[in-house]
Order: structure tokens, then sequence, then C-alpha cells
């Protein structure tokens, strides 16, 4: 009996330790997987952000300047502004009407 008890309790033990170790997996496989979706939703974020920043080199008219001469325009204005919320206001505000005045097709 003791033994016949025995075997039974080694086989609940091995059924037990492979469901466990398949828990674990699937948990893991859960995590990867939710890994690569918030992963993938970045990047299309990224991806909006820049074709924002994109458009707005347009439409401040600067389509035909260098990358280089732009980078260096945003610098001077860094400089020029420091982190004056002020003047970032009215920068903002200025933005904001020439975008209003801009022409967009629908």
């Amino acid at each position: 009996m003791d033994a016949r008890a025995d075997v039974n309790l080694e086989r609940r033990i091995a059924s037990k330790t492979e469901q466990l170790g398949q828990l674990v997996a699937r948990r893991m496989l859960r995590k990867q997987r939710e890994a690569i979706r918030a992963r993938a939703r970045q990047r299309l974020v990224d991806l909006e952000r820049r074709k924002e920043l994109g458009g707005a080199v347009l439409a401040a008219g600067l389509g035909d300047w260098s990358v280089s001469e732009v980078v260096g325009l945003l610098l001077e204005g860094q400089d020029h502004l420091g982190h004056s919320p002020t003047m970032r206001l009215g920068v903002r505000k200025r933005g904001e009407t020439h975008l209003a005045r801009r022409v967009t097709p629908d």
C-alpha cells in the first residue's frame, strides 16, 4: 500500500509541477506580448509626433531649409527664450495665429 501511495503521490507531484511550468510559461508569454504591444503603441506615438513637427517646419515656410539650419534656428530660439514661460506663451500665440491664418485643404 505504501509503495502504491508513493507512486501516486509522485505522479501527482509531477503533474502539478508540469502544470505550474505551463502557467509560468503562459505568464511569461503574456508579459512579452504586452511589452511588444506597448512598444508598438509608443512607436506610433513617436511617429505621429515626428509628423507633427515636420508639418510645423513646413507650416513655418522652412521646407527648403536644410535640417542643420532648422536645428540651428531652434537652438537659437531656445537660447533666446530660455525657460521663460512668458516668452514661450508669446511664441505660442504667434504660432497659433500663423497656423489659424493658413489655408489648409480639407
